[in-house]
């Protein structure tokens, strides 16, 4: 009796350099045909993720819905430089995990805020519920984090704030840096110098945190 071949086993096609890189162009360009494609391929995955945080249907679509249109937001403010093959795909699955948390941490924030008030709507002991997060750090973060976007929207060189944004956005290194612009290493380094002594003094300004001889440095 003959033996039956052995089925081939399927195997998930390597990606294609090109088209990722026609992708992140076309989501920087704001291509209609690039954006349906990108919110196409990548909905039912983030809904994926999105199942392993909440079981209410409703908060995975909204969350989804938030996550993807703040990744092509970043896109569109130039928060992602293409590098290599896969980089794009590799940063998209951790921003939309991150932004995935967030919104679970926002929603988990509401729902203690919600339950600190009794059946009566008074105002229950706060210091019964452990891990809350304190509200005037919440404000205090996102204070700090508009000033930050501030300050680097008014730094007079596109190379010092887009250098300094890979830096401290992208987690990169000086070495891709330097790459991602085309520029020599020094340079960069003096780039990111430069942008980091303006953004310093212009936070202290705008939070009211500057030194004395801080105006000098």
């Amino acid at each position: 009796m003959e033996r039956a071949a052995p089925r081939p086993v399927a195997t998930r096609p390597e990606p294609d350099p090109a088209d990722e890189r026609r992708l992140v162009e076309g989501l920087i360009a704001g291509s209609h045909d690039a954006i349906s494609g990108f919110l196409d391929r990548t909905h039912h995955p983030v809904f994926c993720m999105a199942s392993r945080l909440t079981a209410d249907p409703e908060l995975r679509r909204e969350w989804t819905h938030t996550v993807l249109l703040a990744i092509l937001d970043d896109l569109a403010r130039g928060r992602f430089t293409y590098q290599r093959p896969g980089s794009f795909w590799a940063w998209f699955r951790k921003r939309a995990y991150y932004g995935l948390l967030d919104q679970y941490r926002r929603r988990a924030r509401v729902s203690a805020r919600e339950s600190a008030t009794d059946e009566r709507g008074e105002t229950r002991d706060l210091e019964r519920f452990p891990g809350v997060e304190d509200p005037v750090a919440d404000t205090e973060r996102a204070e700090l984090l508009d000033a930050l976007e501030t300050c680097l929207g008014r730094l007079p060189s596109d190379d010092q704030r887009r250098a300094l944004r890979l830096l401290l956005f992208e987690d990169m290194t000086y070495q891709d840096i330097a790459g991602a612009m085309t520029a020599p290493l020094n340079t960069v380094r003096a780039w990111i110098r430069r942008a980091r002594l303006s953004v310093r003094k212009c936070l202290g300004a705008t939070l009211g945190l500057a030194r004395a001889g801080d105006a000098d440095a």
